[in-house]
């Protein structure tokens, strides 16, 4: 469970995988349009994630690129509906 420091947008944070998982546990994901990140074997919208765990940041004000290397830098599977 080792936490990794984040700027998304300005705003910086730390983050373990273990603190996504946690966050992530009670919240039902969207509809996926595009790409997801599984977590607790649950795919959710990137954006929907990082704004879920870090709920200082707008969805408007970030990128889905943003969201993917935050997730990707704690472990996580990222994938496109198209093709994983």
């Amino acid at each position: 469970m080792l936490q990794k420091h984040f700027k998304v947008s300005g705003y910086e944070f730390d983050l373990s995988d273990r603190d996504v998982e946690n966050r992530l546990r009670t919240i039902e994901p969207e509809e996926v349009r595009k790409i997801h990140v599984t977590v607790n074997r649950r795919k959710y919208p990137v954006k929907q994630a990082l704004q879920a765990v870090v709920p200082e940041l707008m969805r408007s004000g970030f990128t889905s690129s943003e969201a993917i290397r935050v997730f990707r830098k704690l472990g996580f599977r990222v994938g496109e509906l198209d093709g994983e």
